[in-house]
């Protein structure tokens, strides 16, 4: 198995995939890596294994048997399950999607991957593909018109609407104290 993830992260995926392909044949037809490990800041015993399952079809009757695989899986393999079209779409025209988090799947999450970060990542990503008794790696290439405009969009909402309240609880905690005080 030769792949530009770090070894256990291949490893592991190899693993996953094989598994996933056996309990759930023809579901997933490629597997995006997102996330830390297609980043190069993926640390084994900490992080989690973030993917896009790409989907041939509606997962419904697939998802019991695929949220013991992900509870199983070692480190955590996480993601979303979306067909290619939701992904031709675009994020903000899924509004929910079967999506794992910390290994476990809820079968209709709203928000979590459904973003212009995730849709940025899988224009770098490596993607596999389950042929045989192995997987496939090669870099992916999906590429959404709208992903540029998207991830500023998303960014700055992120910067008002998540570090806009850290900073304004910064500034609360700092106010009332002496010159030389110490923070915390």
């Amino acid at each position: 198995m030769d792949t530009p993830l770090p070894p256990q992260v291949g490893e592991a995926l190899t693993r996953f995939l094989l598994e996933q392909r056996r309990i759930a044949p023809g579901l997933v037809s490629r597997a995006v890596v997102t996330g830390s490990a297609a980043t190069d800041d993926w640390h084994d015993g900490v992080s989690d294994i973030d993917v896009v399952f790409v989907v041939t079809r509606d997962p419904v009757d697939d998802l019991p048997a695929l949220a013991t695989l992900h509870a199983e899986s070692t480190p955590h393999i996480d993601g979303v399950y979306l067909t290619e079209s939701e992904i031709a779409r675009g994020p903000e025209s899924v509004q929910t999607a079967p999506q794992v988090v910390e290994g476990v799947l809820v079968s209709a999450l709203a928000g979590g991957q459904l973003t212009w970060v995730t849709w940025r990542e899988l224009e770098d990503g490596v993607q596999g593909i389950a042929d045989g008794g192995d997987v496939i790696w090669t870099p992916a290439a999906d590429r959404h018109p709208d992903t540029a405009t998207g991830i500023v969009a998303h960014s700055r909402a992120n910067l008002v609407d998540y570090w806009d309240r850290i900073g304004d609880s910064a500034e609360a905690e700092i106010a009332d104290r002496a010159e030389g005080d110490t923070v915390r």
